[in-house]
């Protein structure tokens, strides 16, 4: 199972650029669970990487499905994501988020760019059914 967080500075952030994305922040599921500021990564959890998404009404875009963004990042900042795809450096990815956001490249699409941890939770931590 992958886990996907936000650093807390983020948050007010991104609930703001949602809500003005037409997303009721009320209305459930991500919104709300950045609202009550949630621990992450869990205890136990692997960490993936970092990688640059933003929202647009109602979807979320990585810097990889907005032609061009990887490479204008690398010759900005010198941050290029590692062999699985993924920002190692936590530092790195906010970096490269805080560039991509003022540069404007990202635009119509995306105004704000953020860097989401992905992890990945250990099968023996799931609960089946017997």
């Amino acid at each position: 199972m992958l886990g996907v967080g936000f650093a807390a500075a983020d948050v007010p952030g991104l609930l703001a650029d949602m809500v003005d994305g037409g997303w009721d922040a009320s209305a459930g599921s991500l919104p709300e669970r950045l609202t009550r500021r949630e621990t992450f990564p869990d205890f136990g959890d692997r960490r993936l990487g970092f990688e640059l998404v933003g929202f647009d009404s109602g979807l979320w875009h990585t810097w990889t499905c907005i032609g061009g963004l990887v490479t204008d990042v690398h010759q900005a900042t010198g941050v290029q994501p590692g062999p699985s795809g993924l920002i190692q450096d936590e530092q790195d990815a906010r970096r490269a988020a805080q560039w991509l956001t003022d540069s404007g490249l990202g635009d119509p699409k995306v105004f704000l760019w953020a860097a989401a941890l992905l992890t990945e939770t250990p099968r023996e931590t799931f609960q089946t059914e017997e």
